[in-house]
């Protein structure tokens, strides 16, 4: 009832003019929308997992929205630069995608040089080096979904326990995933790829079609090194998509990952996306330390020049979001309401 009384209140805003008449205000234009973005569909990502996945023609609408409401999108760095001595223009927008996904090459980028809207990639690296590979946890909660027909199926030689799980069942298989996951953690790369292969066998899904789209991939080294450097800047979002609680092992996954970053762009990276959101306090003096200039949230809001230049809110938009809501947070009228933070959770 809150999300519809919300929606409601965002509908009046736009049929009064209040909403245009906040878009059109100084106050707003002290503001900066960060929109976050991650996967935009090859083929059916986004009914696996519309909190993280778009369709292209999802994402070409929010752009020939945005032309409609006469936003400003800026690059990341040209935005932080004005937002810092208060000279942003009206609406402006930063777009922003984790994790460089094949699909940003393949499915965003086009979109993006039709409306030539500036947008940066935190990529996460890893698998940047290991081409052909899909990011194993992922694509075994995929392929699991894909299975989803099967009622009573036995993982037998992929799991440790013996039980059957029923994959039209949620919760069940979560639990399937859950159990693959921990019996696969400690394994090799290559030990990881060759169990989803094993995998999808048992499941009856096409393996080879899915490593054929590319689904679930991230970009190859040479896709990244062809981005448009007048509309792409690529930062950090740490080398294995982790963040972990000691600082000479969180400092080597900037390191890494700063170094491939510079070596395919030819460009250092200065900016940072929190991997799946989650930031803690110790976080923010190792990445000053490592010469850090600002950090990215999934934490909804308007950012502002008191912010805290390493704890930076951002809108990630779904294939759920509303487009009453869209339409609000780039006007400013949603940042008039009460939001609760979020954390993705990836499966």
């Amino acid at each position: 009832m809150l999300g519809q009384a919300k929606l409601a209140f965002f509908r009046t805003a736009h049929a009064t003019g209040s909403s245009s008449a906040l878009g059109k205000s100084n106050w707003r234009r002290q503001r900066l929308l960060l929109l976050c973005y991650h996967g935009v569909s090859v083929r059916d990502e986004h009914s696996w997992n519309p909190e993280l996945y778009i369709t292209a023609q999802r994402l070409e609408e929010r752009l020939s929205l945005l032309r409609d409401l006469d936003a400003n999108i800026l690059s990341l760095s040209e935005a932080l630069q004005r937002l810092a001595v208060g000279s942003l223009p009206p609406r402006a927008v930063v777009i922003t995608f984790d994790d460089g996904a094949a699909d940003f090459a393949l499915r965003a980028m086009p979109v993006l040089r039709k409306y030539e809207a500036p947008a940066t990639v935190y990529l996460t690296t890893y698998y940047v080096e290991r081409p052909c590979m899909p990011v194993w946890n992922t694509a075994a909660s995929y392929i699991l979904w894909r299975a989803r027909h099967r009622r009573a199926v036995d993982l037998q030689g992929l799991i440790t326990s013996s039980r059957s799980f029923d994959l039209h069942d949620a919760l069940d298989r979560k639990a399937a995933l859950d159990a693959f996951r921990h019996h696969w953690q400690s394994t090799t790369t290559e030990a990881k790829h060759d169990a989803l292969g094993r995998l999808a066998s048992t499941l009856d899904i096409d393996f080879a079609e899915i490593l054929h789209y590319r689904q679930l991939q991230l970009m190859t080294p040479d896709e990244v090194s062809g981005l448009p450097s007048d509309l792409i800047q690529v930062e950090l979002h740490t080398h294995r998509h982790r963040t972990p609680l000691d600082s000479a092992l969180f400092r080597r996954e900037l390191d890494e990952n700063h170094a491939i970053i510079q070596d395919l762009t030819g460009r250092a990276p200065h900016h940072f996306c929190y991997p799946s959101g989650h930031a803690r306090p110790e976080f923010l003096d190792w990445l000053r330390e490592a010469g850090v200039e600002s950090a990215t949230t999934c934490a909804p809001g308007l950012a502002t020049s008191r912010h805290n230049p390493l704890l930076l809110p951002r809108l990630v938009d779904t294939s759920h979001t509303p487009r009453e809501t869209f339409v609000a947070w780039v006007t400013g009228v949603a940042a008039w309401l009460p939001n609760r933070t979020r954390t993705l959770a990836r499966l």
